[in-house]
């Protein structure tokens, strides 16, 4: 015999005479359908979608998409007695410092070289080297820029003297006059320092038997005799200025000079030495290495483009 089981005005009928179970007690309780066919309750989590935001500038943390990020997904907190309900946003704004310093990291990672990479075009009286970027024009004065090239070799190859040194299989001699010996005499502590020790050799003469390594070859003896005359010249310099001028003075010699062709791998291997110096724009005299025009400055050459007072003048 059937029966009716029901709460209020919800009558569910059981087709058998049993009582009806505890579960379905339960959903009777909780308003759920009672039966074969109910379905199942399934705990699914909650996916929240949210469109990607790309951060390229420190600037734009301030932008308004930005801060309603941070307002809705900086801090969540769930309940725990039910862990898939809404999450409840906090009201203090999300910290940004890491994002800060991946933002400087990048920065720096995308900054512009500071000297361009050159694309040779041509000599110019075999004393100018012709060059280009995406940025405009280039003059390379050739003298100034391998005399830059050569100074910061030496400036750092000077400091390692005593460390390599290079036999000569046939001495050099040298010979000067008694008032020049006199002042070599109270130098040859600061030419041993930058790696040249003359011996006696007789009257008003010395002798060298080896040299520093970084010496040009073939010009050993131009070197040594530029340098005790530069002395000669310079009596009051400390051995710093000493090891500076001398780094000059062989940057120098041993630069090329103007009205001297170069071919276009010897051009090349020049201006691609530049970028690695630690200033690329003047030689140690100070004179410039390189002058510029952008692509702007050529347009405004050809009028292709106004400047900016032509323009304001022709309105007036």
């Amino acid at each position: 015999m059937a029966e009716k089981v029901g709460e209020g005005n919800r009558v569910y009928q059981t087709s058998s005479p049993s009582l009806p179970s505890r579960q379905q007690v339960n959903q009777l309780l909780t308003g759920q359908a009672v039966g074969p066919q109910a379905p199942k309750a399934k705990s699914t989590p909650v996916s929240v979608k949210f469109n990607q935001l790309e951060i390229k500038d420190q600037k734009q943390l301030t932008l308004p998409a930005i801060q309603a990020w941070d307002q809705r997904f900086g801090l969540q907190t769930v309940s725990q007695n039910n862990p898939i309900s809404s999450p409840v946003v906090s009201t203090q704004p999300a910290k940004t410092e890491e994002i800060s310093l991946e933002l400087d990291n990048d920065v720096s990672n995308s900054a512009e070289p500071r000297f361009p990479k050159l694309r040779y075009i041509g000599q110019l009286h075999g004393t100018y080297l012709l060059a280009e970027s995406e940025a405009g024009l280039y003059l390379v004065d050739q003298h100034a820029a391998q005399e830059r090239v050569n100074y910061e070799f030496y400036r750092q190859e000077i400091t390692k003297v005593g460390l390599a040194q290079q036999k000569l299989l046939l001495p050099i001699v040298l010979t000067y006059p008694t008032s020049d010996c006199l002042k070599i005499e109270q130098h040859k502590e600061d030419l041993l320092a930058l790696g040249v020790q003359l011996e006696d050799f007789g009257p008003n003469t010395y002798i060298i038997h080896q040299h520093p390594a970084w010496f040009k070859a073939g010009q050993e003896e131009d070197t040594i005799r530029e340098m005790i005359d530069y002395l000669l010249e310079n009596q009051h310099l400390t051995l710093a200025q000493f090891r500076e001028k001398t780094a000059i003075m062989m940057s120098c010699k041993r630069a090329i000079k103007a009205n001297f062709h170069l071919n276009d791998q010897q051009a090349r291997a020049l201006l691609a030495q530049l970028p690695d110096c630690e200033n690329p724009f003047n030689c140690p005299h100070g004179r410039p290495v390189v002058v510029s025009f952008s692509n702007q400055d050529l347009e405004k050459m050809f009028k292709r483009i106004q400047d900016s007072h032509e323009s304001i003048n022709k309105r007036g």
